[in-house]
Formats: C-alpha cells, sequence, structure tokens
C-alpha cells in the first residue's frame, strides 16, 4: 500500500518473480487495502512509507483487525519511535535504506511464515517494554490459564519457531498446534506471536530476555 506508484511498481515487481509469492492487489489508500481483503484472501500486507506516522497506526490497527488477522510489515525511512507501538499491533518494519531485493523477499517470507523480525539494535528495549507495560487484557491472565501442553508450545513458540517446527518436535499435526496456539491467545487476549513470546518469558520462564528473531 502506497500512494507512489513508482515505489509500487517496484515492490510488486520483486515479489511478483518469487514462485513462491503472489501480489493479489496494490492499494494507494486504507479503503482500497480494505476492497482487496475482500476479493481476495490475504496473508501480508506490505506497505512502503516514508515515514511512519499517528495516522500509519490506525491504517495498521484496521487492517490487523480484518478476520485474516494477517500481518503488516512497513519498509519505511523514519519509523519515527513508533516501533513498540507497531509490534503490538502485529506490524514489522524494515529499514528503507540500503534495503535489498534478497532483504525484503527474506522479509516477506519470515513473516508470512510466523517469524517476528525486527532490528537486532532495538530487541532488547522492545523486549523489556513489552514486559514493563503490558496490555491490560494481557495483564489480568496468569499462565495458570494455560494447559501443561499450551505452556509448552507458548516456550517452543518463544525460541521463534512456526507452527511447522512445533508439529515436528511434538509429533503433532500441524492442524493441531495451529488450534492450541490459537486457544493461547484467545486465553491469553494476545494478538500475535511476538507477544505470546513476551508473555513466555515474563510469566513462565521467568526469564525476561528477548524472543528469538530473525532478520
Amino acid at each position: 500500500m502506497n500512494d507512489n506508484l513508482l515505489a509500487r511498481s517496484g515492490l510488486r515487481s520483486i515479489l511478483s518473480q518469487q514462485s513462491d509469492l503472489q501480489v493479489v492487489g496494490e492499494a494507494d489508500n486504507l479503503a482500497q487495502a480494505g476492497r482487496i481483503f475482500v476479493q481476495a484472501r490475504v496473508d501480508l500486507f506490505v506497505v512502503d512509507s516514508p515515514s511512519v506516522t499517528i495516522h500509519t497506526l490506525d491504517a495498521v490497527r484496521f487492517m490487523t483487525g480484518l478476520p485474516s488477522r494477517a500481518p503488516v510489515l512497513i519498509v519505511t525511512a523514519d519509523p519515527a519511535g513508533l516501533e513498540l507501538d507497531l509490534l503490538r499491533l502485529g506490524c514489522y518494519t524494515l529499514p528503507q535504506r540500503q534495503l535489498t531485493a534478497t532483504e525484503l523477499i527474506a522479509a516477506v517470507r519470515l513473516v508470512i511464515a510466523g517469524y517476528a523480525i525486527m532490528d537486532r539494535r532495538n530487541a532488547g528495549y522492545l523486549a523489556s517494554a513489552f514486559t514493563s507495560r503490558p496490555d491490560d487484557d494481557v495483564e489480568a491472565h496468569t499462565a495458570q490459564a494455560l494447559t501443561r501442553r499450551e505452556q509448552e508450545i507458548t516456550g517452543l513458540i518463544a525460541q521463534g519457531l512456526s507452527n511447522t517446527d512445533i508439529a515436528d518436535i511434538l509429533g503433532i499435526a500441524h492442524s493441531t498446534v495451529k488450534g492450541h496456539v490459537k486457544e493461547i491467545f484467545r486465553k491469553l487476549g494476545l494478538r500475535n506471536r511476538v507477544q505470546a513470546a513476551l508473555y513466555h518469558h515474563a510469566h513462565i520462564s521467568g526469564e525476561p530476555t528477548s524472543p528469538h528473531t530473525r532478520t
């Protein structure tokens, strides 16, 4: 999503050349992005924006609040210190400057697969901020609400593992893992895997460290 036609064309060209990725639509504003969701299955919204503003946060809230709960990846030159707020909404940022096509493609694939990406320099700060300022909904729940299996899966999520990885490790079906993850999110009032990882470190493992990240 971007009102700059040249920037959108560049992103489309890079992503559409990958056999495992499909660009299902383009939008230059939020209303168009919403219509695209209705018409096609969306696994990820990619937003190219020179800077992040409060209006960007509103747009991200809309997109991550859609029934698919698809994550958002913002390519920006200026996150304006809003990385924490974006992560809370299930949105990740990539530095616009010196970003190569290979890095963009890798980031898109990782986010779609369920991994969290963030600048390594911000990981410790963001983890600390998450655990010191928990969402009210998350704070109202405790680890005791989870079954032993759910706590086990939460720990594996905290290691940065995808549902497929977890299914292989535990020897259970992918659909079973997916069901457990959905139930974990429901019980704890979480939005995404980053919050699940940070919740595990703060309330289950007792070690408030940053989650495993891929960049």
